[in-house]
Parts: structure tokens; C-alpha cells; sequence
């Protein structure tokens, strides 16, 4: 299966990274459990994260790059994975590891979207309740072969 994004096990505040030795393993739980779904988290996590990197605005290098207080654009920071959750739950995910990214917000060269918006609003948010439909459709086509014995 060979998830592209990160695997990690706990809640936001305190998580475990999985290493890759024991990532197979845990591969391998997951294509047992829940095939389908693992595999259209991990494909709409992959697809929304390259979205919004494309899109995402890149001012021009200031004095916070000059002076070391910033080391990357936030465009770079951009992370997805899969986490699971201490009760069972598997959520995908994607998110800047920006401090800054939660600040940045469309400009008058907004490029056709909403001048003053929220940058990560519009490029991670909301793509990610667009994909939940269809995973949920996958969830329940897994449901429904682990009912029947597949």
C-alpha cells in the first residue's frame, strides 16, 4: 500500500511519529482493517497538500529571512499524514508547520479568491470537507466487507 505522508499515533497535543522500521507493521494493520479507506485517506491528503502548495502565495524574501528568524516560506512547511487517534479513530490530515500560517491572508493580488480570507481556509479547510463524502463512501464499503467476511 506504502502510505506517502507521515504516520503518527496519539491527539494533537502529544503524539508519537512512527519510526520506519515499525512502519510496515503498521502498514500492514491498516491494509487489513480498513484497505479502501486508508488508501483514499492517504490519496486526498496527497492530492489537497500538492493543491495548495501550488497555490499557495510566496511574498518575496524580507529581513526575517536575512536574519535567520524565518528559515523557510510557509509554502515549503506544508505537511500531510495519517494520525490514529488513542480511541481508534484514523484521521488524515494536512497542516503548515508555520507559526505565521494561520496569519496570512489573501492580498489584492488574490488570484480570483477572496481578498482579506484566510489563506489556509481556502486551500486546506475547505478541500478537506469537499473529500469527506467520498471517504465516508469508502469507509462504508469497507464496513460493509468486514460484515460480510472479506
Amino acid at each position: 500500500m506504502a502510505i506517502s505522508g507521515k504516520l503518527t499515533y496519539g491527539t494533537s497535543r502529544a503524539s508519537i511519529r512512527v519510526s520506519d522500521s515499525a512502519f510496515s507493521s503498521w502498514e500492514n494493520v491498516l491494509e487489513q482493517t480498513a484497505p479502501r479507506t486508508v488508501r483514499a485517506l492517504d490519496d486526498a491528503t496527497t492530492k489537497i497538500e500538492a493543491s495548495a502548495r501550488a497555490q499557495w502565495p510566496k511574498g518575496a524574501h524580507d529581513w526575517r529571512y536575512q536574519t535567520g528568524k524565518r528559515q523557510t516560506h510557509s509554502r515549503y512547511q506544508l505537511e500531510h499524514g495519517i494520525r490514529i487517534e488513542p480511541n481508534g479513530t484514523i484521521v488524515g490530515y494536512v497542516r503548515n508547520l508555520a507559526p505565521w500560517a494561520f496569519a496570512i491572508r489573501w492580498g489584492i493580488k488574490s488570484f480570483g479568491r477572496r481578498m482579506g480570507a484566510k489563506v489556509s481556509t481556502d486551500l486546506i479547510f475547505r478541500p478537506g470537507r469537499k473529500a469527506g463524502k467520498p471517504l465516508a463512501e469508502h469507509i462504508a464499503e469497507d464496513l460493509r466487507d468486514a460484515a460480510v467476511g472479506r
